[in-house]
């Protein structure tokens, strides 16, 4: 014959006041702790910041530590930082637009080389004919962010049976911030 099965769902609470203190106390010291570290981090963050002001006006810091390694290491950093600025505000979107605007069925575009610093383009690409090569080229100067567009190279393909134009232009980018 099987036992009653009893259940207890209200359990008696043994008296340890002491570890909820306890563990209060341990939490209180944690947070403590944490304000401590944040604080010391801020700190940090303020001395840096202020060093990275003065090397972005172009100011030496009064310390020697700016002949140190580490101090050459941020200034690099630094500089390349406004380096990867520099290129996101070029407007990549404009001279794309108007590079494949000017594109007709006759010209394949194969590459573009551009070189933000010279403000320059280069253009590769293959046309059926050579009036195509100048049509596009007329097209391109006509578009807003590029000017004297110019035929750098040509070569007719002799081993291809269709005998393409292959072709470099360059030209001036316009608009640039």
């Amino acid at each position: 014959m099987m036992r009653p099965l009893r259940l207890d769902y209200r359990r008696r609470e043994t008296a340890r006041p002491w570890a909820g203190w306890a563990g209060l106390v341990l939490a209180g010291l944690a947070l403590a702790g944490l304000g401590w570290h944040h604080r010391q981090l801020a700190q940090d963050i303020e001395l840096r910041e202020a060093e990275l002001g003065r090397l972005a006006q172009g100011l030496r810091p009064e310390r020697a530590e700016a002949a140190s390694p580490q101090g050459q290491r941020l200034e690099a950093e630094l500089r390349q930082a406004r380096e990867v600025l520099q290129q996101l505000g070029i407007p990549w979107e404009d001279l794309f637009a108007a590079v494949e605007a000017a594109t007709t069925d006759e010209v394949a575009l194969l590459g573009i080389e551009p070189e933000p610093r010279r403000e320059e383009v280069r253009i590769v690409g293959e046309a059926k004919t050579y009036p195509a090569v100048l049509d596009y080229a007329r097209r391109l100067e006509a578009s807003a962010p590029l000017a004297g567009v110019h035929l750098q190279n040509h070569q007719i393909q002799t081993q291809d049976r269709e005998r393409p134009v292959r072709f470099v232009l360059g030209a001036a980018w316009r608009g640039r911030p």
